[in-house]
């Protein structure tokens, strides 16, 4: 009884970022000399050739780099060197299954909500009190509700369901992805903000849930978005949280990036044949990710903020709540969902075009190299791996 009257807490921290890749030699050297020429003050490297797949890579070819042990450790060595903090204890907060940004050969299951899964599986068989019978697992809320985890929860043996979010276009995306789940309910779908009252009239979607205590809350990836929305009240959600909750919270996020730890004294473009495929993409990444966050901030907007698994567990602590585990796990990124990250630079700097002045030329001329880098830099091994 008391361990049901307590509110727990599983919380999951993700990391960024693992993409082993490839750089083969004469189909993209005329393209970037001829990059170097048009765009940047040309610079010679002492070119070297490189073995169209590296020898470190030749046993993780498509689906084995998420199977082979040798694979997922340099996936892991590779993470850890873009962390923006070190983890105390190092490697051993690490999990050896690797999530998955649109990776075409990434098969397995997805590492984190079948963990949220198995866990609460358990949790509920060992507080069921002997009534196992109904496999029930009461009321979920998903706190901060998109289309991959509200269709998710819908599969789970919930009796009811809510999902929260603060953007009107987010729950059109949800209803048009989970219309046709059976237990998919539009009216369970709220517009509402955690961090306005939520009794207030211009937040009245959060009355539907005002008084509810609910079985199993997701907190998925919703703390890092709330700069975009509520900036500067991330430290007091948890707190509002807490009178929602029954018994547990499962906590997704994403640690924050920063340099890599092995970033080249020139950028990802210089001298890139003397160094390391796996350095190379690093770079090339968070090139990707400061550029979004840059022309996000440029037009007007505000991107995501993450926080450190230290920031959240301490600030969950201090709210009452009981932290049961933290896991880290390593993120894959495919070249679609690179890609991805360069076609909202793209969409921003066209509204931005549309609506105000803006000087885009030299902005715009870096989106396009940075989207040519990802087509020279190969990921996942060769190109028969890029969906």
């Amino acid at each position: 009884k008391q361990a049901m009257s307590s509110t727990t807490l599983f919380l999951f921290s993700l990391i960024l970022i693992c993409i082993s890749i490839f750089i083969s030699k004469d189909e993209i050297l005329s393209k970037i000399r001829s990059n170097f020429e048009e765009n940047l003050e040309y610079y010679e490297p002492e070119w070297e050739e490189i073995d169209v797949i590296p020898e470190k890579y030749a046993e993780c070819e498509g689906e084995r780099f998420y199977k082979n042990p040798n694979c997922i450790k340099m996936c892991l060595q590779s993470a850890s060197k873009t962390l923006a903090t070190v983890k105390p204890g190092g490697m051993e907060w690490f999990q050896e299954e690797i999530s998955c940004h649109n990776c075409p050969h990434h098969t397995l299951r997805d590492p984190l909500f079948s963990f949220v899964y198995n866990q609460h599986s358990l949790w509920t068989k060992l507080h069921s009190n002997g009534n196992e019978s109904t496999g029930s697992w009461g009321s979920g809320l998903d706190a901060g509700t998109g289309a991959y985890s509200l269709s998710w929860m819908l599969h789970l043996p919930f009796e009811s369901i809510y999902g929260i979010t603060a953007s009107n276009e987010m729950a059109r995306n949800v209803e048009k992805a989970c219309k046709k789940e059976p237990k998919f309910d539009p009216d369970s779908v709220i517009v509402g903000n955690w961090m306005k009252p939520l009794n207030s009239v211009d937040n009245e979607g959060m009355r539907k849930i005002l008084n509810k205590k609910f079985d199993f809350v997701l907190v998925d990836y919703l703390i890092g978005s709330m700069e975009a929305f509520s900036p500067f009240r991330q430290e007091s959600f948890v707190k509002i949280l807490k009178p929602f909750v029954k018994s547990r919270i499962y906590l997704v996020g994403q640690e924050p990036y920063g340099l890599p730890q092995d970033w080249g004294k020139k950028s990802s473009y210089y001298d890139r044949w003397n160094r390391d495929a796996d350095q190379l993409n690093r770079e090339l990444a968070m090139n990707i990710f400061k550029l979004r966050d840059s022309i996000i901030t440029l037009v007007g907007e505000r991107y995501y903020r993450e926080y450190p698994v230290e920031w959240v567990v301490n600030n969950l602590k201090d709210n009452g709540y009981v932290v049961d585990e933290v896991q880290l796990f390593p993120i894959n990124w495919g070249k679609k969902a690179l890609e991805g990250q360069i076609d909202l630079c793209d969409s921003k700097l066209n509204w931005a075009t549309k609506n105000f002045m803006i000087t885009e030329r030299s902005t715009n001329k870096m989106v396009k190299l940075l989207r040519e880098q990802i087509n020279d830099l190969r990921i996942l091994l060769n190109s028969s791996s890029i969906a």
